[in-house]
């Protein structure tokens, strides 16, 4: 049971870099794609 959480707990340590660097691309994608379809 530990060594089954220790490995979940290495796979959110290395996903927790991910999400911080995929999700605000995402939010910066959507404004952008905001801003365009407003601008048009």
């Amino acid at each position: 049971m530990v060594n089954y959480l220790i490995k979940k707990s290495i796979q959110l340590i290395y996903a927790l870099p991910w999400l911080i660097f995929v999700l605000p691309l995402c939010v910066i994608n959507d404004l952008f794609t905001n801003k365009k379809n407003t601008h048009d």
